[in-house]
């Protein structure tokens, strides 16, 4: 054969590009993210997962053995306290409660144009598949509310959070926060009832923190009332 034409079959082989193993699993996940947006879990194929992340079918299955699998670990993606990051160190401590709370509730509503879809389809394919669902809770859900427990359970030992289960408390300051994220942003509501963030966010945190009802008004201190309550502290 020609050395020339050796040369060229030579200089027209291309070594296969190294993607590093995490680089790989990530390029997966972001393709099946966007195949399950558009096409929801169920109707969403792994050929087409493959084809997105430009790979082949069965590199799929190296790193992921189902499609139930590739959907779990995009629920536990950026998990539940990832908007919580900030707040790890002891910082907060010296925080006021109520500017602490809103930052959290301004993390959390954080770039909602881009995190809505994966809302989408995170809450729906929960509703409709029990092992999602389940795994949704515990990858996200319950991950959160027990970083919220460990706030409220702060300000429990300074004496500024009233006494009970800092559990509970985290998960009702939670379910506001997505009260009001599922009815204005997933379900649009917010066409009709034009609230925006920077009313929404100070309601939260006024509300959880010192409810709605109005404190009972105290009679005003007299000489008569005062007289009747020494005769009675006899």
């Amino acid at each position: 054969m020609d050395e020339k034409k050796k040369e060229g079959k030579r200089g027209s082989y291309k070594k296969a590009r190294y993607i590093p193993e995490e680089q790989r699993r990530n390029d997966i996940l972001e393709a099946a993210r966007q195949v399950f947006e558009e096409k929801g879990f169920h109707k969403a194929t792994i050929e087409e997962i493959a084809i997105r992340a430009g790979i082949a079918h069965g590199t799929v299955y190296r790193y992921y053995p189902s499609k139930a699998a590739l959907a779990t670990e995009i629920i536990g993606t950026h998990g539940a306290s990832g908007f919580l990051e900030s707040l790890k160190e002891n910082s907060f401590l010296d925080a006021d409660p109520a500017e602490l709370l809103k930052t959290v509730a301004q993390k959390y509503y954080g770039n909602l144009d881009e995190r809505l879809p994966l809302m989408r389809f995170r809450i729906a394919e929960a509703v409709s598949h029990a092992d999602l669902g389940r795994n949704y809770y515990r990858l996200l859900l319950h991950r959160l509310c027990m970083d919220l427990e460990r706030i409220v359970q702060e300000y429990q030992d300074k004496g500024v959070f009233k006494a009970g289960d800092p559990f509970l408390f985290g998960h009702t300051f939670y379910g506001i926060m997505f009260g009001f994220l599922y009815c204005q942003e997933l379900m649009l509501g917010k066409e009709l009832t034009h609230l925006d963030l920077q009313t929404i966010i100070p309601q939260i945190v006024d509300v959880f923190l010192h409810g709605v009802e109005v404190p009972p008004v105290k009679p005003p201190k007299t000489k008569s009332n005062l007289s009747a309550s020494r005769r009675k502290g006899r």
